[in-house]
């Protein structure tokens, strides 16, 4: 039906359903991963040193920072998003491929 060489009009409904079906399972995913295991942050302080080169614990010489899931449960929700993301990739790319040779009459985007 791609490949059909007639002129179809894409209706705002046959675009926008894909993107709110991919928009809404991402933010199942999100919202479940939040609930679930939600992320903490973590400050590590890094020791100073004072002038003459001996460790002083007293006065922290930088900070830094992170995200952390409480119960390390990033991999049953990363991966989930992951696949999800690239499969619309991957469908996009399909249909891009399928319709690479198509005359510029009816392809706008090479204007673009």
């Amino acid at each position: 039906k791609v490949m059909s060489l007639r002129r179809q009009q894409v209706k705002k409904r046959q675009v926008v359903a894909p993107f709110a079906l991919i928009i809404l399972c991402s933010l199942i995913v999100l919202s479940v991963w939040t609930a679930i295991d939600p992320l903490i942050w973590i400050r590590m302080t890094i020791s100073g040193v004072d002038g003459e080169g001996e460790k002083n614990s007293d006065e922290p010489l930088e900070t830094y920072g992170y995200c952390e899931c409480e119960n390390g449960g990033v991999l049953y929700f990363a991966v989930p998003l992951g696949i999800l993301n690239a499969l619309a990739v991957g469908v996009t790319a399909i249909f891009s491929w399928k319709l690479k040779n198509v005359s510029t009459d009816f392809a706008d985007s090479k204007l673009i």
